[in-house]
């Protein structure tokens, strides 16, 4: 992480520290899905382990478990 990158975080946490929960909960949902539907267009494996799941609806939960052995063993795909 840079310190561009840090600073940047830093003071995104104050402003989220501000909002109310209800809106805090919106914007980790928007990028939880925003990373999933990232990692399921971009990544075969991940296309894959997914397959069947509607990742624009399913909950965090929802998910397979997903171990390092399994990861480490489908790293470069």
């Amino acid at each position: 992480m840079s310190l561009n990158d840090f600073i940047l975080n830093y003071y995104r946490s104050f402003r989220y520290n501000r909002i109310s929960k209800v809106r805090l909960l919106e914007i980790q949902e928007l990028h939880f899905r925003r990373l999933l539907r990232y990692a399921v267009e971009n990544s075969e494996f991940y296309q894959e382990f997914y397959r069947g799941i509607d990742i624009d609806r399913c909950q965090l939960n929802d998910l397979p478990v997903l171990t390092k052995s399994v990861m480490m063993d489908n790293f470069d795909r």
